[in-house]
């Protein structure tokens, strides 16, 4: 509205001029190097319009003329630069078909025609790195890390080179520096988890994990089973060194930190039995076997009762076997004390429910064997038995360790830091 009541004032203005000078013509006399011009006042206005017109439009061809080589250097950047972005994502096309030679061709296209060649050398290492140039590939990255656009995709390069090397040192100068370039750098948390552990720097592996964590790289089931991880692995140190006090503060704060981890629950134990609180440990170690039942558990707890007389034992292993009785575990755990203390009857009672079950086990073949010659001396009874041990054995071997590796499922010997076949942290796990 305000712009046409504008407009509407300044055609107003025009014609009330027009019409004052059509009514006050004038005239105007110029003379110039010898020549006369007589004319009125509006004739000249418009021939001075016209004149700035002409002027106007010279100077625009003048100035249209001396700009066509920058329109057609624009021209020219604006061809280019559609072409690097075309070679550009063909590479990174074949790059991710692991067309290596293609993507570093590619690549280099792109490189001479874009104005900022960072994108296209990142894809020339990763090409390098595909085909196993790893100094090429080095090479390349580390040319990247002076831009700081790029510094940070370069060091993740890096890494994969270096893990590619297995280079540890590498590992964790390159992993340390993309932290401290950018902590939501989550690529790198892990493997320099992975190298403190190694390196034993469990102060440092713990804060990494706690940033790991925050950003979502550790879950926090994972957290608390890496941390009291590390706290057990300080324990076995300080247990070398013969500091047992500290050994019982690692493995309390291992237990804390997860409760139910069964390497921090039998490490504590055995901290309370060497010093002579066999009360605690006892009770420590029926908790878990309340829900999970392991014969390493039942191991240090027998260890509890070493030297006793057996029908004392068999009050004790009762004890822990009626804290989850239906378990198979307590089950022969049981038998097997009654059947050391002569209790015939009480062992049968122990087993039947396995019996019943059908249970196919070596162990209960075995334990009836036993228990069949030693309460009536039956060798004919008893060799049925070892044969079914003999055949349950082979259908089902009982495996020779009680730990794996949740991760590549490698059985191993004993609980360890790392899986002794796969090297990941904190990945063994009680097998039953």
């Amino acid at each position: 509205m305000v712009r046409l009541i504008s407009f509407l004032i300044a055609v107003g203005l025009a014609v009330a001029g027009a019409v004052w000078l059509a009514n006050h013509p004038g005239e105007v006399m110029v003379q110039w190097l010898g020549w006369r011009v007589d004319t009125s006042v509006p004739v000249l206005l418009v021939a001075a319009v016209l004149l700035v017109l002409v002027v106007s439009l010279l100077v625009r061809l003048v100035l249209g003329v001396l700009t066509v080589p920058g329109v057609i250097g624009r021209f020219r950047s604006r061809r280019a630069l559609k072409r690097g972005l075309l070679a550009l994502a063909e590479a990174e096309s074949a790059l991710l078909t692991h067309d290596a030679a293609k993507a570093a061709r590619k690549a280099a296209q792109a490189k001479a025609l874009l104005p900022n060649q960072q994108a296209a050398v990142l894809i020339q290492a990763e090409a390098a790195l595909l085909r196993d140039d790893l100094d090429g590939a080095q090479t390349l990255y580390e040319g990247l890390l002076e831009t700081r656009s790029s510094a940070l995709a370069a060091l993740h390069g890096l890494l994969a080179l270096a893990e590619k090397r297995n280079d540890k040192v590498l590992v964790r100068d390159v992993a340390s520096r993309a932290v401290a370039v950018n902590e939501r750098a989550a690529w790198a948390v892990r493997p320099l988890f992975t190298v403190l552990v190694d390196a034993g720097e469990w102060a440092a592996a713990q804060k990494t994990l706690d940033l790991g964590c925050k950003r979502e790289v550790f879950s926090d089931a994972e957290r608390a089973r890496l941390t009291a991880t590390l706290l057990c692995a300080q324990a076995d140190a300080a247990l070398l060194r013969g500091e047992t006090h500290e050994v019982a503060r690692l493995t309390k704060k291992a237990v804390s930190a997860a409760p139910g981890f069964l390497p921090a629950i039998l490490r504590h134990a055995q901290s309370l039995i060497s010093d002579g609180n066999g009360k605690k440990a006892a009770a420590l170690l029926i908790e878990p076997w309340r829900t999970a039942p392991h014969p390493a558990l039942a191991a240090a707890y027998l260890s509890l009762w070493q030297g006793e007389e057996p029908l004392k034992r068999v009050q004790h292993v009762d004890a822990l076997a009626d804290s989850n009785p239906a378990h198979p575990e307590s089950c022969l755990l049981a038998a097997e004390a009654a059947l050391q203390a002569g209790l015939w009857g009480q062992a049968r009672t122990r087993l039947k429910p396995l019996l019943d079950r059908g249970l196919h086990e070596r162990r209960l073949a075995l334990l009836m064997a036993r228990l069949e010659e030693s309460e009536h001396g039956n060798t004919t009874e008893a060799l049925r038995w070892y044969k079914l041990a003999a055949a349950w054995d082979s259908q089902s071997p009982v495996p020779a360790a009680l730990w794996q590796c949740d991760q590549c499922h490698t059985p191993a010997a004993d609980w360890s830091v790392h899986c002794p076949t796969c090297n990941t942290i904190g990945s063994v796990t009680a097998t039953v």
